[in-house]
Formats: C-alpha cells, structure tokens, sequence
C-alpha cells in the first residue's frame, strides 16, 4: 500500500504541473485584493528580477470612450528563456472592492483562453500559446471592449512567466504589469466674452488689454491659450503675454471693430469682438487776410495731418462736396485764393485730413 500511495501522489504532482502549462489557475494576475502572481509557484527568482520585460501596449493614449473595442497586445520577453505563459485581467475600484473592468474577447484561440467565473474574468495563455522552445519575446492579442460611463478609470493587471522549459516550476523567472487607463473626457472650448469697447480723442491712446481677465477655460491655463486677432486696419495691435496694445495709425481718426480669437491646444476657440473709436481731429483754427485781390487763408498745424482740404462756395451754407477743390499737403499751412475780393462774397470751409 505505501508503494501505491507514492505512486499516485507523483502522478497528482505531475498533472498539476501539466495542467499550468495550458492555462494558470484564476486569480494570479498580479491584482487586488490579493495581488497573487505566478510566483507563488515559480518562486526561484523575486518578482520582476530578471532581464526581462512585460507590456501591455495597444491602451488608448487619450481615455477609453466607454463601449469602444481596442485591440490590445501582451508581451513577455526574457533573453534565454523558452517558456512562456500569462495571465491578465482589468478591474476599477468600487469603495472596497475591484469590479471587473470591461469586457475580453478572444482572438487568438490557439494561444489564449478566458476564465469567466467568477468574476472578474482571466484572460490567459493554452497549452499550445505557452510556445515551448521558442525564444521570444512572445506577444498574445486580444480584444477588449471599454466600460460604460459609469466607470472613470480601469487598471489592468498582468503576470508572466518567462520558464526555461524544464517541465518544473525552477528556473523560471516572473514579472508582474499594472498600467491605468482613464475614461475620455472630451476637451471643452475656451469662452472669451465682455472684451469692452473703447473710444479717445484724437491723438490719445488706447488702453492695454489683459486679455486673460475675458476667457475662460476649464480644462486650459491662461499661459496655453493663444491669442490672434482679425479686422484691424488703421489700428495696430501688439499681443505679448498675452497683453493686448491697440495703437492708432498716425493722423488716423474712426472706428474699427476688432475681433480677438483664443485658440486651446486642441484647436477649440471662441472669440469676441470689440469698436476702437478714435474721435476725429479738431479743426484746424484758420486766419483769414486780404492781400490785394487775393483772399489769403493760413491756419493752425494739427498733429498727424498730412493734408488740408478746403471748401468754397458763395452759400453760407454749403456742404462740401468731393473732392475738395483744394488740398494742401503738409505741413504747408496757407493758401492764396487769386482774384477772389473781386467775387463780391466767398465762404471758406479748411478741414485737416488724413490719407
């Protein structure tokens, strides 16, 4: 009896070993509330000691978009092993426990298998996925399909087993993997408002603009906003730091509406727009001379002008026509109206003027 009660104990051993090699046992992938690996087996080497690697790559690099299928692929690499083997599952954290995390579809049925009871499901190598006396590194593809909008992260869990192939559990080396993927949140749009309208007399100046104190962005800081602007043509605009410095062309007097656009680095903007006024230029204040026949006018200089124009008309009130009947460039600032005391009456009318 002792005979055949060791016999049956090596053949129990043997078919624990076997059967690992087509798929590990639930629960060792490295997650919580355990945080079991294959370790607990293969236990030669500490964990992640090796020369080796495990990755998951394939993961959304900006969130999962909830119900989104990704093709996702785990590798295990270890210079001189011959073995390999994995196990792999994706949880989120509910208070205490650690729901399952989306769903897993097989994809390569060959090599890869799921356990999906009890929860939370285990994604894991066959038999033939283990690809004895192959050198790797060895990759296994899979789908996974994202949770529902409930869910706002997902941390996937992985452990493998780069084995040396001697149908034991030494020599082998194991090495564990966790990354943590966020649930996508679509960028919101910068929104720029209450940019204020702004008039001067002529020859003043503008305020400068704060332009961070007119946008709004909740999910982009004021110094990644970048500002342009649109619709200026004689008011000149300097923007650094975000500091807007609207400037009037010389001689110039108007209105021009100018819009500031904010532009996040995703590409969203908005806009608002605002009226730069600048009052018109004071009339010139003008001398009137007799000088022989000639009616003689001399004015004033106004800052900024580069031409007079001059009206006449024997109607006391007139309006002016244009173009002008004369114009005088600056800075001269006289005019002879030849043979003009002879007309009996003539009303004048000078306006400083700005190409």
């Amino acid at each position: 009896m002792r005979r055949l009660s060791i016999v049956v104990l090596v053949f129990s051993i043997t078919l624990k070993v076997l059967g690992y090699s087509g798929g590990p046992p639930d629960g060792y992938a490295a997650n919580p509330p355990v945080f079991r690996n294959c370790s607990s087996c293969h236990s030669t080497y500490p964990v992640n000691s090796g020369d080796g690697s495990l990755t998951l790559t394939g993961l959304p690099a900006n969130g999962f978009v909830p119900g989104q299928n990704y093709v996702l692929t785990l590798t295990l690499a270890d210079p001189g092993q011959q073995r390999w083997g994995f196990e792999l599952t994706a949880q989120y954290q509910s208070g205490t426990s650690y729901p399952q995390g989306g769903t897993f579809t097989v994809t390569q049925p060959t090599y890869t298998q799921l356990s999906t009871a009890p929860t939370p499901d285990y994604l894991k190598h066959t038999s033939t996925g283990t690809f004895l006396g192959t050198p790797g590194p060895t990759s296994w593809q899979f789908q996974w399909t994202a949770p529902d909008l409930t869910v706002s992260s997902v941390t996937f869990y992985a452990a493998g087993n780069a084995a040396n192939g001697n149908g034991n559990t030494s020599g082998d080396y194991i090495y564990t993997y966790s990354a943590t993927v966020n649930q996508y949140i679509a960028p919101l749009p910068p929104v720029v408002s209450d940019i204020p309208n702004q008039q001067i007399a002529y020859g003043g100046g503008f305020t400068i603009i704060d332009l961070d104190d007119y946008v709004t962005d909740p999910d982009t800081p004021d110094n990644q906003i970048i500002w342009t602007y649109t619709g200026n043509t004689n008011i000149v605009i300097s923007i650094i730091d975000r500091i807007a410095t609207p400037a009037p062309a010389p001689g110039w007097w108007g209105n021009e509406t100018i819009t500031f656009i904010a532009t996040d680095p995703t590409s969203l903007f908005d806009s608002d727009s605002a009226v730069f006024t600048v009052d018109s230029a004071p009339p010139p204040v003008v001398y009137v001379a007799v000088e022989g026949d000639n009616v003689v006018l001399t004015w004033d200089a106004v800052a900024n002008i580069e031409e007079y124009h001059i009206y006449y008309s024997d109607d006391p009130y007139f309006s002016p026509q244009s173009p002008p009947q004369v114009v005088v460039t600056a800075p001269n600032l006289s005019w002879s109206d030849t043979g003009a005391v002879n007309l009996g009456q003539r009303f004048y009318l000078v306006l400083a003027a700005s190409n």
